[in-house]
């Protein structure tokens, strides 16, 4: 009997933790966007260079940019209906010398951008961020911002 009482009220303060992170997120002036905002997403994009929305052969969204001086594209995906739920950030660098320990390296020492080597050996990298369900704006802000950061990092450690 007292384990019910205790399930109850442990379901019911896990609960109410729950409600007051969605209110304090509000509170904070989270302003909550999805993949389906792309002008936002492309809003954002632009605050960190120059970038325009494209659409895939598929008429998904897509966004070709440049930052640092780097090129890059953001694909959306998980898309039924223009309702996408997340994002791909990729660059890739035309470079020689790119060893696969050297990726290998770089995948096990950095917690974010995926590094992988083409047919031709040049080093890919790529940055997967969820949307569904929505994040709030200044999550994906500093999401573009780490971004920016692995792609610099990237360049420097895996080209020429």
């Amino acid at each position: 009997m007292l384990y019910k009482y205790f399930a109850c009220y442990t379901a019911i303060f896990f609960m109410s933790s729950n409600c007051l992170m969605v209110s304090d997120a509000m509170s904070a002036g989270c302003e909550i966007i999805t993949a389906g905002d792309t002008s936002v997403i492309l809003e954002i994009a632009k605050s960190f260079g120059s970038a325009s929305l494209e659409r895939d052969s598929s008429g998904d969204p897509a966004i070709i940019g440049r930052t640092e001086g780097l090129k890059y594209g953001i694909t959306f995906h998980s898309c039924n209906n223009r309702k996408c739920d997340d994002l791909l950030f990729m660059s890739a660098f035309s470079t020689t010398g790119v060893s696969s320990s050297k990726v290998n390296e770089w995948n096990k020492t950095r917690r974010f951008g995926k590094v992988y080597l083409d047919d031709e050996g040049d080093p890919h990298i790529e940055l997967a961020a969820n949307l569904d369900y929505g994040i709030c704006k200044k999550n994906l802000e500093d999401t573009f911002e780490l971004w920016v950061n692995v792609l610099k990092d990237a360049k420097g450690k895996l080209s020429d």
